[in-house]
């Protein structure tokens, strides 16, 4: 019987975090080719799970980080995109690719940002509920008939609590996530 010797588990490590890295890019471009809505369950949730599995055994990688980044901008996890974008952008400086997504997310956070300054604007002033939810009603639904004023009041409280649910439910991460970070 012949021995083997195995080989140096440095080796066996980089090997499988080139075949991680494959995969997540396998996983995006099957994402870009299928066109598939976007879920965790599908390829951009396991383009996000095989760079995670990877950055675990090489944390200096820039390839994996702007994949993890790119797969967690489809899923909508603006914040943590910009925070994975930065730090590609910090390992791989002159990367034109790494800077333009790195500016989309940071965009994209501050739009989302702006729209939660909006939202608890508008909600922290009553009186525009009603004409928040008459411009919703005109311009989405077709106009809905009620049979007193009381019924339409208890539509729009029964609206501003079902509102004021999701809005908590849906909080954004701290800002720091999307701030501009000196590179």
């Amino acid at each position: 019987a012949e021995h083997h010797e195995l080989p140096p588990l440095e080796d066996v490590h980089a090997e499988r975090v080139r075949c991680l890295s494959n995969l997540a890019a396998a996983s995006l471009a099957a994402l870009d080719e299928t066109r598939e809505e976007p879920s965790i369950e599908g390829y951009a949730g396991k383009a996000k799970r095989y760079s995670q599995r990877a950055l675990k055994l090489k944390k200096d990688d820039a390839k994996l980080w702007f994949r993890k980044g790119r797969a967690e901008l489809v899923l909508g996890e603006i914040s943590t995109a910009a925070t994975s974008f930065a730090e590609a952008a910090r390992m791989s400086p002159q990367d034109p690719n790494v800077r333009k997504y790195l500016q989309e997310a940071r965009a994209a956070c501050q739009a989302e940002r702006s729209a939660c300054r909006s939202m608890e604007k508008a909600m922290s002033d009553p009186s525009s509920w009603v004409d928040q939810q008459e411009i919703f009603r005109n311009q989405l639904k077709p106009k809905k008939e009620y049979a007193s004023e009381e019924e339409r009041k208890a539509d729009i409280e029964y609206n501003k609590r079902q509102l004021l649910y999701h809005f908590e439910k849906a909080k954004v991460q701290p800002e720091s996530d999307c701030e501009e970070q000196d590179e």
